[in-house]
């Protein structure tokens, strides 16, 4: 498979660092990883999460708004 270098930025700081990866997800999911954790939100979560003030955010509308990379395009 093949791999290709990734310069990733951390916006809220400007901290940055090199990720080899076979896409830009892979390589995302990879520092992600080290920031986040991720677990499906029971009905007690959305409701405390809701009340606090937390929006919930459409991930999928992000998916429709970016064309997916095409062969040899640069990601």
């Amino acid at each position: 498979m093949n791999t290709r270098p990734y310069r990733i930025t951390l916006k809220t700081t400007g901290d940055e660092r090199l990720v080899t990866a076979s896409n830009q997800a892979q390589a995302l999911r990879h520092v992600a990883r080290d920031a986040f954790t991720i677990s499906p939100a029971s009905g007690n979560d959305v409701l405390e999460l809701m009340q606090k003030g937390v929006k919930p955010e459409d991930a999928s509308a992000e998916a429709t708004e970016t064309a997916p990379a095409t062969e040899g395009s640069p990601e």
